[in-house]
């Protein structure tokens, strides 16, 4: 920032952000292990002495098999060395009138319980989605690119990352979106939709790469889309590589553009 015009500066900031992130996750997946030990070590410096790091920070995944919990700052473990704020690792058993009762048969006293142990997942905000009278299931169709619905014309959806900001997932389909408006108009159609032909021999995989419990209800739920195994049918799984295709990948692959003529009534 005191080098550079602001435009430049925050570009470089941005694209630092981005690329750590991205290398981070990669590690994280490529040497388990050593991730593992490494953010043991960083926690461990950050802990006071009467809280051990284990059973409250020793998860039962690996990093990112579920999304992380990142505290900027370290402003998570400024409140528990100010010993304003304590920390306990066990299962719910039930609420009580005055706090929680944990499986160990301890009680947790507690003015207000704030839950945020899951999320019930929900696609569209529950509405249904109708073509030509019929109601669609998104759950048995497939995603083209992460943004558009298998056999439903001219709508796209914005769905983020699970390893990175979920708004980098905005932008890439926005942009991707924005782009297969001005294609369809270029080529005088009124509207395109994903398809698939029983040739292509798609086969199914996880819309989302997480064992998280929330999503791993959502997909027997039948609340998400599927994701495929080959072409444009894959899940998303990097801003980068989804940026590119966004501004320059093929439009054509998995899509059919149709003209529709719409008659007005006198």
């Amino acid at each position: 920032m005191q080098i550079f015009p602001a435009p430049w500066a925050h570009a470089i900031i941005r694209m630092r952000f981005l690329l750590v992130g991205f290398l981070f996750f990669q590690f994280c997946q490529f040497f388990p292990n050593a991730a593992i030990k490494g953010l043991r070590k960083r926690t461990e410096k950050e802990l006071p002495k009467n809280i051990p790091i284990d059973p409250h920070f020793v998860p039962s995944y690996r990093p990112w098999q579920q999304r992380m919990c990142i505290t900027p700052g370290g402003d998570f473990f400024q409140a528990l060395r100010s010993s304003k704020g304590d920390i306990a690792t066990d299962h719910i058993e039930t609420v009580t009138e005055s706090g929680i009762k944990v499986k160990s048969d301890a009680t947790l006293d507690a003015d207000i319980i704030v839950t945020a142990t899951g999320l019930k997942m929900q696609l569209a905000g529950g509405a249904s989605i109708c073509i030509d009278g019929e109601t669609l299931d998104p759950s048995q169709k497939f995603t083209w690119k992460g943004a558009l619905l298998q056999d439903v014309p001219n709508m796209a959806f914005i769905f983020g990352y699970t390893n990175a900001s979920w708004t980098l997932g905005a932008d890439t389909t926005a942009r991707l979106f924005v782009r297969l408006i001005k294609t369809v108009k270029s080529r005088g159609m009124t509207s395109v939709a994903p398809r698939i032909d029983k040739a292509d021999n798609v086969k199914e995989v996880p819309f989302l790469n997480l064992n998280s419990t929330y999503i791993k209800d959502a997909s027997q739920n039948g609340v998400l889309p599927k994701g495929g195994d080959s072409g444009p049918w894959k899940p998303r799984r990097s801003y980068f590589q989804d940026y590119w295709i966004a501004k320059w990948g093929d439009l054509s692959a998995g899509l059919q553009f149709y003209h529709v003529k719409i008659i007005h009534p006198h």
